[in-house]
């Protein structure tokens, strides 16, 4: 991995001090896809405000930064220009610094937390990494890899729930509650601090591999097989079998796709779906992409 590979979820700040959070693996060259998450302020943040409230492609698409048609996706995304990166900061580095010299009760908290997790490929990321968390701010953990991220998985039986995450997600994506949307592996509380545990695909991608358009609104029945990396890393990409098309264009997708990492952990327990999405036909077939900003989010298990 490169000095100047920007993978999911690294941090930017840009030259007027703002912070952008990286969006996936692939860019394209001359600027990177990533959404603007603080700028200078009178915010909780140590003289910075949170400017994306609530997570969601909907909610990013209302940011007032500079966004790029891309042809190869037909859809515009949200950017920064290189030229305009001041910083990039990792998650691996803010977690070493953290071991090394904890400064606060949430960063004493963060090393024991991951203490017990792991530390190999580990990082930390949100507010931490940057250095402007609060008392109350959450712990984001990365796992990279696919090997370590399905470690732990398979491993870490989880610590408190987070009882209120199902009602935050209800009310932001609309989605009525879903077995298995909600892991405690992968959100919940420790020590009176709320956690987070993602995982990031450690290799960089080359982008617009294939192109894609839209071809139509899609709702179909198919199944996921469980415990794949690709559910699990940014964007959620997993291939379908015995799937049903109920309405919209005949044509079966062979993949299903996902920019709301929020159904990450219901596709990696895997099994049979409804789904409604936009059907995307690109060079290597067809694709069904849920969390379309025409669609919206729509999935229920079967």
């Amino acid at each position: 991995m490169g000095e100047d590979s920007f993978l999911d979820r690294d941090a930017l700040m840009d030259k007027r001090g703002n912070y952008y959070i990286v969006i996936g693996n692939a860019h394209p060259r001359g600027y990177v896809i990533a959404y603007l998450k603080y700028v200078k302020g009178n915010g909780l943040w140590r003289g910075y405000q949170r400017v994306l409230p609530q997570y969601g492609i909907k909610n990013v698409l209302q940011l007032s930064q500079e966004f790029s048609f891309e042809p190869c996706m037909d859809v515009s995304v949200p950017i920064i220009r290189t030229s305009e990166i001041w910083l990039h900061l990792r998650p691996q580095d803010a977690l070493t610094r953290i071991i090394r010299h904890p400064s606060d009760n949430l960063e004493f908290v963060a090393v024991e937390m991951i203490s017990r997790l792991g530390t190999n490929s580990a990082g930390i990321a949100g507010s931490l990494m940057l250095g402007i968390h609060h008392e109350d701010s959450d712990i984001d953990v990365i796992y990279y890899g696919c090997k370590r991220s399905l470690d732990v998985m398979h491993s870490f039986e989880g610590f408190e729930t987070d009882k209120d995450w199902i009602v935050e997600v209800s009310q932001n994506y609309g989605l009525k509650p879903i077995k298995d949307l909600y892991s405690i592996k992968r959100r919940g509380i420790f020590k009176g601090k709320k956690y987070s545990i993602n995982f990031v695909n450690d290799k960089p991608e080359k982008f617009c591999k294939e192109s894609c358009n839209k071809v139509g609104r899609q709702k179909l029945v198919a199944y996921v097989e469980p415990e794949s990396c690709e559910a699990l890393f940014y964007p959620i990409s997993m291939n379908l079998f015995d799937t049903n098309v109920i309405s919209g264009p005949s044509v079966k997708p062979d993949k299903v796709m996902s920019y709301e990492g929020v159904i990450s952990n219901l596709l990696f327990v895997g099994g049979r779906f409804k789904m409604e999405g936009m059907l995307m036909k690109c060079d290597t077939g067809f694709k069904l992409i849920l969390g379309d900003r025409d669609v919206g989010l729509k999935i229920d298990k079967l």
